[in-house]
């Protein structure tokens, strides 16, 4: 390979090598393969150039990360830390839900990159504006004006697709999420939604006479704290580390 390849050749050799199970080691092998072959499916249905001269989308790399519970999935258009430029993270914290509803997550982050590297779409196609939930509404699927999780599950072109696929429609996709809970996406009404933990340290005092004992959180690490109650001491005993 030669240092002229484009960032979205260097991809078409992974997705090609992660896609012909190269990687039998790897335990998100198969998904990875699996979610390459929607991508190809999801970027022909949706993003094939119609006019010669139109923006060709690049090629896209999948990979798979542990980060904070509130993020399903990222995008960069930079170069990662090896130099890999169109990235698209599932956080492996949310892997355990309906495909439909990861190919929902690949198309959203597929758009993303869309508009934000189309040179011919305005600036403001950023984040989860007007714009871009626009694009997202034309294809099906249904993402909440600034904070982007998905209030009902996809349905128009999106659905079609998976039918004509044979992707199954998930029995979660029946749930349309109330006004009241505006950060929860279809698919947390029929899945355990994963918590994160806190960053706090963990002060307990084992010599309460009250049950269940007292216990309080804190910034710090070296707090000196008595319970007036019972003269006990309190004793850090867990430092929880958040969920990355």
């Amino acid at each position: 390979m030669s240092a002229e390849n484009t960032p979205s050749e260097i991809n078409t050799v992974i997705k090609e090598y992660v896609s012909n199970g190269s990687l039998e080691d790897w335990k998100y092998g198969n998904l990875a393969s699996d979610l390459y072959n929607a991508e190809e499916i999801l970027r022909f249905y949706f993003f094939q150039p119609k006019s010669d001269g139109d923006y060709i989308m690049p090629q896209s790399v999948i990979g798979f990360e542990k980060t904070h519970v509130n993020i399903l999935a990222y995008y960069s258009l930079l170069p990662d830390s090896v130099g890999l430029k169109y990235r698209i993270t599932f956080n492996t914290v949310h892997l355990a839900r309906p495909i439909w509803s990861l190919y929902e997550t690949l198309l959203h982050e597929m758009t993303h990159l869309y508009v934000e590297n189309n040179p011919d779409l305005p600036q403001h196609a950023k984040g989860h504006g007007k714009l871009f939930t626009a694009w997202c509404e034309e294809m099906g699927l249904h993402p909440r004006v600034g904070t982007g999780v998905h209030w009902k599950a996809a349905d128009g072109q999106f659905e079609r697709l998976m039918d004509r696929w044979g992707v199954e429609r998930p029995k979660e996709a029946d749930v349309v999420v109330p006004k009241d809970k505006p950060k929860d996406n279809w698919w947390d009404f029929g899945t355990v939604k994963p918590k994160g933990s806190s960053t706090l340290t963990l002060y307990t005092c084992e010599q309460c006479s009250k049950r269940p004992i007292c216990k309080i959180r804190a910034g710090r690490k070296d707090l000196s704290i008595s319970c007036d109650d019972c003269d006990g001491k309190f004793q850090p005993t867990v430092n929880l580390k958040p969920t990355l």
